[in-house]
């Protein structure tokens, strides 16, 4: 039985390089490399980021029966000034969250608890003492996480359970063991 085959393959990684340390097939990198197209990442390409949410909104609509159709102004600013190390899969999850908080055809991205492009987001940690250990510097770091998300969040427990991905359990407790009011 013949079979006609075309690969169409993506990736974030230098297979030349990855040949070269033998962490790659050569074989392989040369049979399927017969076109190459590369893509400079969504920071380098922020022209496209309009036409590109609009893209991803139709998308998300489909996917979850929503009926956004554009962010505003002010999202679109914010979009354009952020540099996108996650690329267009960071771009579609920050859509689609904004999808979610909103409840219109246009999305306000300001409503997200979690804004990437806000640098208040992941506190500075300050570099632990010489003897401190691993743990004592995880427990001063999720404290200042938590204490940040609560600050962010107006208080309000439910939302900073939310933004954090933990239950309101949780949250409780860790409020409870750092002495958090």
């Amino acid at each position: 039985m013949a079979l006609n085959v075309r690969v169409i393959a993506s990736t974030n990684r230098d297979l030349q390089e990855m040949v070269r340390q033998g962490t790659f097939r050569k074989d392989l990198y040369y049979r399927i490399n017969i076109l190459t197209i590369n893509i400079p990442p969504l920071r380098d390409r922020k022209a496209d980021l309009p036409d590109l949410v609009r893209f991803l909104l139709r998308m998300i609509n489909n996917r979850i029966g929503s009926h956004a159709v554009d962010v505003t102004r002010e999202s679109m600013e914010m979009l354009l000034t952020y540099d996108w190390p996650g690329n267009v899969r960071e771009l579609e999850n920050i859509l689609e969250q904004g999808v979610n908080w909103s409840d219109g055809e246009l999305v306000n991205l300001d409503k997200l608890p979690n804004k990437p492009w806000d640098a208040r987001r992941i506190p500075a940690v300050s570099a632990p003492e010489q003897d401190s250990g691993y743990h004592s510097t995880m427990e001063k770091t999720e404290r200042q996480v938590i204490l940040e998300a609560l600050s962010q969040n107006a208080g309000n427990r439910v939302h900073t359970a939310k933004a954090l991905g933990i239950s309101r359990s949780v949250l409780y407790r860790k409020l409870d063991k750092y002495e958090i009011k």
